[in-house]
């Protein structure tokens, strides 16, 4: 705490949660109270100035060089550093069902074929209060998460993945953090366009045959 009010800002904190006098909660509540003029401008999306831009941007890099020296995570680290790049190399529909295919053995061949004939829709979505252990991906949370000390731990429109999952578990089971929150659940259509190519033949030939 002595280092954080002398020479703060820091990019990034990290902190055990188990600690002797001071959980990591404490200190890092102590932490937001020493230092909150960056973090409070983030939270609540006030313009930053060039330095506090290039000071919030830094902590995939910074994150990534705690990391990179320790054996087994470097991958880990590599992930960290890249967190804020869109993921560009996602394989084309009919390129995954493909490659799939290549192997039967592995995967069912009938129902990968059946993969490929599948179109998914976004229809919208349902406002749920969900347990924090019955979270699923693609979820997006609809309220502020703080603990019960005043500490932001998840913004309102963040969409669950698993570094998101993790830290609300590690929250809830430290009892700081509800153990319900509000949700957005995204509704899927599923259409077959087999079944609707064959239907439409069925149509023209109804067609044909009434002319």
């Amino acid at each position: 705490m002595e280092l954080i009010e002398a020479r703060s800002p820091y990019a990034v904190i990290v902190s055990d949660m188990q600690m002797p006098g001071m959980d990591g909660i404490q200190f890092l509540w102590s932490a937001r109270a020493a230092s909150p003029d960056l973090l409070e401008k983030v939270y609540a999306g006030s313009p930053l100035t060039k330095d506090e831009q290039e000071m919030f941007a830094s902590h995939p890099s910074v994150g990534h060089d705690l990391l990179i020296g320790i054996p087994r995570l470097q991958s880990v680290a590599k992930m960290i550093e890249k967190q804020q790049e869109p993921y560009k190399n996602f394989a084309p529909p009919k390129k995954a069902v493909a490659e799939l295919l290549e192997l039967p053995e592995t995967f069912n061949p009938r129902i990968v074929s059946a993969l490929d004939t599948l179109e998914i829709g976004k229809t919208g979505a349902k406002i749920q209060l969900v347990k924090i252990r019955d979270m699923d991906m693609q979820m997006i949370i609809d309220q502020e998460i703080w603990t019960n000390r005043g500490l932001l731990v998840v913004p309102r429109g963040q969409e669950i993945n698993h570094s998101v999952q993790v830290r609300l578990r590690n929250f809830s089971r430290s009892g700081v953090i509800p153990d319900q929150v509000r949700v957005l659940v995204p509704q899927f259509s599923v259409r077959d366009t087999n079944h609707a190519e064959a239907k439409s033949e069925r149509e023209e030939m109804v067609t044909v045959k009434e002319d």
